[in-house]
């Protein structure tokens, strides 16, 4: 009889083990984490990574558009209102990301670029200062390019720098740690 996996036991492990890893490290690494992120694993890490005093700008920034603000209209809050589908997490945290930038608690942006700024500003049709909804503004500034140091995504490593990055735990395949997908293999068998 084959083993059936624990998908809610598998997913509720991903989510404590990455929270632990991010707190064992530090921006750079959140940075990195993001940029490898896939959405569909929840907003847990970078609900986490925005909260934090040491979270730099760049990172914020690059949360905040991928989140896609442009999204959370008077119309999805009305979705929202009547029980329709709506994502409640994510709203909080472009608001969490708003309130912040907007009291200065992103004090760096010396560090991390998000690439994709101008893009994701231009596919939005939003600035700093539009209003999105009745409760939410885009921050001022959070629009333009960052400066900074460039953490671009890794290229696709040969085996031996697969193996070393194994070694030293450095892969982030859809924002997950390799050691998080390690310890959780319990729960999903046929991993």
């Amino acid at each position: 009889m084959p083993v059936v996996p624990d998908y809610s036991a598998y997913y509720s492990c991903l989510r404590e083990k990455t929270l632990e890893w991010l707190a064992e490290r530090g921006p750079d690494d959140w940075h990195r984490l993001v940029m490898n992120l896939n959405w569909d694993h929840g907003s847990h890490s970078p609900r986490w990574i925005i909260s934090q005093d040491a979270c730099d700008a760049g990172t914020a920034q690059h949360i905040f558009w991928l989140a896609q603000p442009d999204y959370y209209t008077d119309d999805a809050l009305k979705r929202r209102d009547e029980g329709k589908y709506f994502e409640p997490e994510i709203y909080e945290m472009l608001l969490e990301i708003a309130r912040r930038w907007k009291a200065g608690a992103y004090k760096t942006w010396n560090k991390h670029v998000f690439l994709d700024t101008k893009q994701c500003v231009e596919r939005s049709g939003l600035r700093g200062g539009d209003r999105v909804n009745h409760e939410f503004t885009i921050p001022l500034g959070i629009d333009k390019p960052a400066v900074g140091e460039s953490l671009e995504p890794r290229p696709w490593p040969t085996l031996e720098e697969a193996l070393a990055m194994d070694a030293l735990n450095e892969d982030l395949a859809e924002g997950i740690p390799d050691e998080a997908g390690r310890q959780c293999a319990i729960y999903w068998p046929t991993l």
